[in-house]
């Protein structure tokens, strides 16, 4: 019997995240575009998505938010990044 040499996992860069709670995340993250006037279309745009589907899918939480496209969708919305993914219900900026 001989062990499989091919890997498990597709190949290529993996996308990182460390976002335990994807549906809060995509709540908060709609909330804060919305509060701020900005379509799914501008911040897909901004954050380098290709489709706005991709933040749809971020919002409804299922698709986590890498911490790259995180970075960025925080500084384009102007807030940190704990305001978008925070890491427990009810933490603040000064808890991290």
């Amino acid at each position: 019997m001989t062990t499989p040499t091919t890997p498990t996992t597709k190949p290529g860069r993996r996308r990182r995240h460390n976002d335990t709670d994807w549906h809060r995340t995509g709540e908060t993250l709609r909330q804060i575009r919305i509060d701020r006037d900005i379509t799914q279309a501008q911040l897909a745009t901004a954050i380098g998505f290709r489709h706005q589907g991709a933040i749809a899918q971020i919002e409804l939480g299922l698709k986590p938010l890498t911490d790259g496209k995180l970075l960025r969708a925080a500084r384009y919305l102007d807030v940190q990044p704990l305001a978008i993914r925070r890491p427990e219900p009810g933490a603040t900026e000064d808890d991290a």
